[in-house]
């Protein structure tokens, strides 16, 4: 399936905007110290009533950055990552705390594999 046809939904949701589900914003207070980190990760996440707070469950979010990011993802592919700007910032952000550097990025092999199958329901 090509990506642009795999992402369509995801992106339309992104744009769309999600209701968020008891699980959603469960998820969402479990890493909240690190949505909270910053204040644009914040603006991404935060509800519309309170932009101090996280989005709580049965509010909308709307990311329109994600949908941007889907989108221009389905257009460069995955070089955008591993090449590109998502895969160097992605290493700025790690570089005061982490181990993912440049270089592995730039160097990263993937193995495409038949797709497996197996019945279901019979």
């Amino acid at each position: 399936m090509p990506i642009a046809e795999l992402l369509q939904f995801a992106i339309a949701q992104a744009r769309g905007g999600i209701t968020m589900r008891d699980f959603d914003s469960e998820v969402m207070q479990a890493v909240a110290a690190i949505l909270q980190r910053s204040p644009q990760c914040l603006a991404q996440y935060a509800s519309t009533e309170d932009p101090t707070r996280l989005a709580r469950s049965g509010k909308t979010l709307h990311l329109p950055l994600v949908a941007d990011v889907l989108e221009t993802l389905t257009h460069e592919g995955a070089d955008l990552f591993y090449k590109g700007e998502i895969g160097q910032r992605l290493c700025e952000q790690v570089a005061s705390g982490g181990h993912l550097t440049r270089d592995d990025l730039l160097h990263y092999k993937s193995h495409q594999r038949a797709a497996m199958e197996t019945p279901y329901a019979r």
